[in-house]
């Protein structure tokens, strides 16, 4: 009788913990859809500047790998001196590292191992340190936000 007993919580035990959930998902399977750059800050003058919602969006594609960029922002406003990426098709990647996931964007490498910077999802709100790198940090860069 006390075996079944034990056997029981044993099995109840496994169960429980088997069905937590785990806090630190995989990024990469959020990173998916449009986002609107909202502010670009940093670099060596200091940067802080803010875009209208939808003038400059990026869609990721998980399943190709497709970064799609599109913006409406007119040429020689301070906007458009700071743009990240102008409009365009490309190709990239999300490696993890340390607990971080770090993205690389096809011809836009900060770090030397091609990576474009670290990023996270926290309340629905994109957050892209070209700063951080798996291997390295960078100086004038900046932080780009999308929600």
């Amino acid at each position: 009788m006390k075996i079944g007993k034990l056997n029981l919580l044993f099995i109840l035990g496994l169960i429980i913990f088997s069905s937590c959930n785990d806090d630190n998902s995989n990024q990469s399977e959020i990173l998916s859809g449009i986002w609107n750059l909202e502010n670009v800050s940093g670099g060596f003058p200091g940067a802080d500047i803010d875009y209208e919602n939808g003038i400059v969006k990026w869609e990721f594609i998980p399943e190709s790998q497709n970064l799609i960029v599109t913006n409406s922002v007119i040429n020689n406003s301070s906007q458009s001196v700071y743009l990240p990426i102008q409009s365009g098709n490309y190709n990239y990647s999300l490696t993890e590292s340390n607990g971080k996931t770090f993205i690389q964007i096809e011809n836009f490498a900060i770090h030397t191992n091609g990576e474009y910077g670290s990023y996270i999802i926290d309340g629905g709100i994109l957050t892209i340190d070209q700063g951080e790198g798996s291997e390295s940090s960078a100086s004038d860069v900046f932080i780009l936000m999308f929600d």
